[in-house]
């Protein structure tokens, strides 16, 4: 694989096989490798913290089962990562401890903010709340001058709004992928002025790529399992493609 392709792929959550998914470890991994991207999930602490982790529990990552919008950040970062049934000496990062150990290198990052559940909210405004973690999120990025380097992704459509809407100006880019609807997706993207376009590999095809491409937006292509998807996606010219992992068999150099 040449450079140029490789610059192409997304790391999965680090996307490190041996490492565990959204740990230092494995962002910082990928960063050795050469990776000019890593993809990773937030979800908000009981205390307003934005933490690293796919579920909205703790439970198929340390074997404690811990709601995380319900556990303060404290207890959350004191938890040891499990990897294929094994601990490891990886915690449960904060995105303040991901952007501190990255800021220094050149890599992007692709965010994943996940949806609080509705029995978060509570009293709570939803839309105050959505709010609240895209600023804290962009705060954070602020500070630690990667907010240029920021790509922003949900399968919550609210929350892209607020993204797009209040922060594109400071250089972030955003995807909106609507799952069960791709045509619907190419029409906000376009209406609303999306950067990208999010397509499952389920339902990618020529003819799709090509609407996206006729309407001015970027693809950015998710997950791919086999190398006969990924050689796929390199001939058509996916903008970004996300494997389940970078160093794979059908991705290294």
């Amino acid at each position: 694989m040449t450079k140029k392709h490789f610059n192409r792929l997304v790391g999965h959550r680090g996307g490190i096989s041996y490492l565990p998914e959204n740990s230092l470890a494995a962002f910082q991994e990928a960063v050795k490798m050469g990776a000019s991207y890593i993809e990773l999930d937030i979800h908000f602490s009981a205390d307003g913290e934005p933490m690293l982790m796919h579920d909205n529990d703790t439970k198929s990552m340390t074997g404690k089962s811990h709601l995380i919008s319900e556990t303060q950040s404290d207890v959350l970062k004191s938890l040891r990562l499990l990897h294929n049934g094994k601990m490891t000496k990886e915690f449960i990062p904060t995105f303040a401890q991901v952007c501190e150990v990255l800021s220094s290198s050149e890599i992007n990052l692709i965010i994943e903010l996940k949806a609080p559940q509705q029995r978060d909210f509570k009293e709570v405004d939803v839309t105050k709340k959505l709010e609240f973690m895209v600023s804290k999120t962009v705060n954070l990025l602020e500070r630690y001058g990667m907010v240029n380097r920021a790509i922003f992704c949900s399968l919550n459509q609210e929350i892209m709004r607020i993204v797009n809407s209040g922060y594109s100006h400071l250089g972030i880019q955003t995807i909106f992928a609507d799952i069960k609807d791709p045509d619907k997706s190419i029409e906000v993207a376009k209406n609303e002025n999306f950067d990208f376009v999010g397509i499952p590999k389920e339902q990618y095809s020529k003819t799709l790529m090509g609407k996206i491409r006729q309407s001015g937006l970027k693809v950015y292509l998710f997950t791919i399992e086999n190398s006969q998807q990924l050689e796929m996606a390199y001939k058509d010219g996916v903008d970004l493609i996300l494997p389940q992992y970078l160093d794979a068999s059908y991705v290294k150099r």
